[in-house]
């Protein structure tokens, strides 16, 4: 069995309504038997995950947030993937020094194993309370990945907000939930597109696969522009404003549930 506290890993925080907010990839803890493992370094790790996003769960009735990194186990990636066994894997970074052994690789997997068993019991029990029932799925992304002093991406690629819709079916059905995102970003003058750069990933997907009519999964990926993801420092103002815009929209789509 895998020698973490699961009540530490994952941070689980149940109220009454139709929506949750996930931050899978907020984390940043790493089991202590795995560090000597890791070729990657605490810098590294800490750009490619998603600090601060745990706190936009606030948003929904409940709140799921991982504190574990992804660099451990990549929760939004599909099994066989969920560690990053080759660079291709993890943006050119090498994670690991040598393969991991049988137990410490079967430890991860069962943690992984964890988590999906317990969203599919939490997600199923509320489809006994309720008709239909919407998940946030939070996420940060990189902008600025040629360097600190460097450029920023194109806004035209690196949209503000990108929502990851893609896997959202059926899509007309949801469509008026979704808009309720968009309309309250775009009246805050930031760029929001669909599915760019990203559609969704593995987490949304199976959701949207396996519940799809009942509850919708809705990625929503936000640039760094709330943080310098080179030394981690927020912008406390910018973060704030993020957090009123998706409370704003959440509320918004919460009535529009209330309706089907």
């Amino acid at each position: 069995m895998i020698d973490i506290n699961y009540n530490k890993a994952i941070k689980f925080k149940s109220g009454k309504g139709q929506v949750l907010a996930t931050a899978i990839h907020h984390g940043h803890n790493v089991r202590s038997d795995l560090l000597k493992y890791f070729a990657i370094n605490q810098q590294d790790r800490l750009r490619e995950e998603d600090p601060y996003t745990g706190d936009w769960t606030n948003i929904a009735d409940h709140q799921l947030v991982i504190e574990q990194s992804r660099f451990e186990c990549d929760l939004n990636r599909k099994r066989d993937e969920a560690i990053y066994k080759d660079p291709s894997q993890s943006w050119g970074l090498k994670v690991y020094q040598k393969d991991l052994p049988f137990h410490t690789h079967q430890s991860i997997m069962d943690y992984y194993d964890y988590f999906y068993t317990f969203v599919k019991s939490f997600l199923d029990s509320q489809l006994k309370k309720h008709s239909h029932f919407l998940v946030i799925d939070l996420h940060s992304y990189n902008h600025r990945r040629k360097g600190p002093k460097e450029e920023p991406g194109d806004i035209d690629l690196n949209p503000d907000f990108n929502l990851g819709t893609f896997y959202i079916k059926p899509y007309q059905k949801w469509s008026k939930v979704i808009e309720c995102f968009e309309e309250e970003i775009k009246s805050h003058d930031f760029v929001v597109r669909h599915n760019v750069p990203f559609k969704g990933g593995d987490f949304s997907q199976w959701i949207n696969k396996n519940w799809g009519g009942k509850i919708c999964a809705l990625t929503i990926e936000v640039k760094k522009i709330y943080m310098d993801e080179w030394t981690g420092k927020i912008d406390r103002a910018t973060f704030d404003k993020i957090n009123n815009i998706l409370g704003g929209a959440t509320l918004k789509a919460k009535s529009i549930l209330n309706e089907f």
